[in-house]
Order: structure tokens, then C-alpha cells, then sequence
């Protein structure tokens, strides 16, 4: 038995032996996920942040529709509608994205080749939900309750 190797007989008598080696096999795999990791758990946590203001002005307004009413782009129709889209598309899309391809890596113990697309991929969809959101808030959504059939199912 060598130094970096201890014995354990916890296991029906039966001689185990561990090495002190095999945590090391995570690290590499974390290393090359750390950015692209960040560009889409960061980002979902600032549309989680965005989602939850925008939700918390909407429901303001629904009981108290004096507040902010000299604002155009902050009226219940245009304001709720943010908050789920910002939600929807911007939390819960990238989340996911980021646990499925933090599971692959760590399923398939191989670092991740071309770690850059995923981070380009990932701004690329956060500057879509912010022209998205730019464009519900500034009016310009024909989004009616009929075309509301993905938030519907999530309630």
C-alpha cells in the first residue's frame, strides 16, 4: 500500500482500498465549464431578478393603479407580461440549459472542446429576451391571453 492510498475495512470485512487521486477527476471537467456555466446561471439569475421587480411593479399596479401612472412603458398590460416573459425566457430557458450541460460534462467526465460557443450562444440569447422584453414593455405586442398557452401550463 502505498502513502497516498489508505485501507478501510467498513465493507463486510473486505479490503477497500481508496486513493486519494480519485476526486481529482472533477476538477479538469469543472474548469473548462466554469465560463460558459457563468454566462448562462449569471444571466438567468439577472432575469430572475428582472422577472421578480417587473412582477412586484405589476402587482402593485393591479391594486394600486395610480403607481407610476405617468409612465407609458409601466402599465399592467405592458409590465405583466414582461415579468413572465422575462421568466419564461430568460430564467428558466438558460437554467435548464446550464443544468443539462453541466450533467453532460460531469456524466461524460470529458472537458467541453469549443467552450466559447456556448458563452457566445448564451449572450447572444440574453440580448434576445432584453429586445424582447424592450419591445413588450415600449408596446409594440400583439401577445393576447389565446397565445398565452406556455405560461398557462406552468401555473
Amino acid at each position: 500500500m502505498t502513502v497516498n492510498e489508505k485501507s478501510d475495512n467498513n465493507f463486510g470485512g473486505a479490503r477497500l482500498l481508496t486513493s486519494r487521486l480519485a476526486g481529482t477527476l472533477a476538477p479538469p471537467v469543472d474548469a473548462f465549464m466554469r465560463v460558459p456555466l457563468l454566462a448562462l446561471f449569471g444571466g438567468a439569475a439577472f432575469w430572475l431578478v428582472v422577472s421578480s421587480v417587473l412582477a412586484m411593479i405589476a402587482s402593485i399596479k393591479f391594486h394600486a393603479p395610480d403607481f407610476l401612472a405617468n409612465c407609458p412603458w409601466l402599465t399592467y398590460g405592458r409590465v405583466q407580461p414582461a415579468a413572465d416573459d422575462a421568466l419564461l425566457y430568460g430564467f428558466c430557458i438558460p437554467a435548464g440549459l446550464g443544468v443539462a450541460l453541466w450533467l453532460f460534462a460531469q456524466l461524460g467526465q470529458a472537458p467541453l472542446r469549443g467552450a466559447m460557443v456556448p458563452v457566445v450562444a448564451a449572450k447572444l440569447w440574453h440580448l434576445g429576451v432584453l429586445v424582447g422584453l424592450a419591445g413588450i414593455l415600449s408596446g409594440n405586442s400583439t401577445r393576447s391571453e389565446e397565445h398565452t398557452s406556455e405560461l398557462q401550463s406552468l401555473r
